[in-house]
């Protein structure tokens, strides 16, 4: 352990209490369109051009709703129109040494009947990697910028232009520099490093900031079909309204390919944490992982383990065919964030999920599952999206206050859609949803039940023209009901 000791004084240095959300905003597109730029530059140089693999999409969106219910309110129902409109740019490379992608876009937000004041909000996804030395040293970054919930029992909505006290902007940023590479002919290395923030306007609320360290040897056949693997980590996870914990982790273990597509991995070890005690305490742990890859269109894989919170498990499977796509995961692990995946590196892979998150200001124990289907038709296609979370906090010792002080909750969701096209350029859509909120004390539970009904059109290849119905029923401490008209346009350049 003495040489992880010198990160974790990098790892835990004061936060800064107040980030200006949007400066960070700005400084990360600044940053990642920049790198774009020098990207562009290289492929017009014909002498530096291995493949013409980066794409930049301009676009900018009109969205007009008229809506009988704007305040979300049961008693004082007030009609209005909200017009919006969303320049943004998506970033493409999928060649050289930059894989990955950068959507964003600034939406401006006006009312017509003055209900509330103009507003903007920023939307951001992106995700890649950049090979900095080949083949040896990569960085993994990811970014994204979304309107959530700031709690789970308070009134939820899907349009975030709504007057809704219980949603704010919330951005969450990672970057994961690595080292990977042979050791000799008997194994691979990886040295890894990792830091993420997430943080929201919201008065209060809590930064989250996780730092981890991990450094992995795996010789996978030093005895024929026999390996053996080792690694060590430390994670640190910090509340800028709550307490730091930290938790230092050393396994040792054997491997077995029993074939090529199938391989189970055996780990024991030691951990230090204080996820459920005021000072580190010492336990053992212990793990199990099989990986089966039976075919080219199917893969599964599955782990179990002891920690010092309890059992942990996850479990993934994956099918795919010319007509059908499954997907099911099956998780239970400590969460920083809940609805965010836990672990080093990328979020690739991560399933569509059809229940909110929302902000906490602890360490939590969370069992997730999520369960996406997919049928693929000529003309018409069938998705069905359901998850489940059960999250309670782990942290007893923190005093800071979210929903999960004083219970622990349950939230289950299933979203349909289903799509016709019905001609080359023109599709029906039509989509319903449905979110239970279930928490351990009294009054809590809450229905939201929304569907809607669209039609989109493509004109010529760069714009997009649609309208649509869609109707909203939610039933809580703060019940309310509405029905809106919405028309969209999309030009891109």
């Amino acid at each position: 352990m003495a040489t992880v000791t010198p990160v974790k004084a990098a790892m835990h240095t004061p936060m800064a209490k107040n980030v200006p959300l949007r400066m960070t905003c700005r400084a990360l597109a600044c940053g990642l369109l920049c790198g774009a730029g020098a990207l562009q530059a290289q492929e017009l140089d014909p002498a530096a051009r291995t493949e013409p693999a980066l794409s930049i999409v301009p676009r900018v969106s009109m969205v007009q709703t008229f809506t009988d219910n704007v305040n979300l309110s049961a008693v004082d129902k007030q009609a209005d129109q909200i017009t919006e409109i969303s320049p943004g740019i998506h970033i493409n490379s999928s060649g050289g040494h930059l894989k990955g992608y950068f959507d964003y876009a600034l939406r401006g937000i006006a009312y017509g009947q003055g209900s509330q004041p103009g507003a903007y909000q920023n939307a951001l996804d992106t995700a890649g990697v950049l090979e900095a030395v080949d083949r040896t040293l990569y960085v993994d970054f990811g970014g994204a910028i979304s309107q959530q919930s700031i709690s789970a029992f308070a009134p939820q909505s899907s349009a975030g232009s709504y007057s809704n006290v219980n949603k704010t902007e919330v951005a969450s940023y990672r970057v994961s520099p690595y080292l990977r590479g042979r050791l000799g002919g008997q194994g691979e290395y990886l040295v890894r490093l990792a830091r993420a923030i997430t943080q929201s306007d919201v008065s209060g609320a809590s930064l989250v900031a996780t730092s981890d360290a991990l450094v992995s040897l795996d010789s996978n056949r030093l005895w024929g079909n026999l390996g053996v693997v080792a690694d060590a980590s430390r994670k640190g996870i910090d509340y800028s309204t709550g307490r730091y914990t930290e938790t230092d982790l050393v396994n040792l273990g054997l491997s077995y390919a029993a074939s090529p597509q199938l391989r189970v991995v055996v780990k024991g070890g030691q951990e230090a944490s204080n996820y459920a005690s005021a000072d580190k305490q010492s336990y053992a742990t212990s793990d199990l992982l099989v990986n089966w890859t039976p075919s080219e269109h199917a893969q599964v894989s599955a782990s179990w383990g002891n920690r010092s919170f309890g059992e942990t498990h996850a479990f993934s499977l994956e099918h795919r065919t010319a007509l059908t796509r499954i997907r099911f995961a099956d998780s239970r692990d400590l969460s920083a964030v809940p609805g965010a995946v836990a672990g080093l590196g990328s979020a690739q892979g991560t399933l569509p999920s059809g229940v909110n998150n929302f902000l906490t200001s602890a360490l939590s124990l969370q069992r997730r599952q999520d369960l996406s289907i997919a049928l693929l038709g000529v003309r018409s296609s069938l998705e069905v999206i359901a998850s489940q979370s059960d999250v309670s906090r782990l942290d007893t010792f923190s005093s800071a206050v979210d929903d999960l002080v004083r219970a622990s909750l349950r939230q289950s969701g299933v979203i349909v859609n289903l799509e016709r096209r019905l001609t080359a350029a023109t599709t029906l859509r039509l989509s319903a949803q449905q979110q239970l909120t279930t928490g351990s004390a009294n009054q809590q539970d809450s229905w939201l039940n929304q569907v809607s009904l669209s039609l989109s059109t493509q004109v010529g290849s760069q714009t997009t023209l649609g309208m649509g119905l869609r109707r909203t029923v939610y039933s809580g401490l703060s019940a309310y009901d509405e029905s809106a008209c919405l028309f969209n346009l999309t030009l891109a350049f």
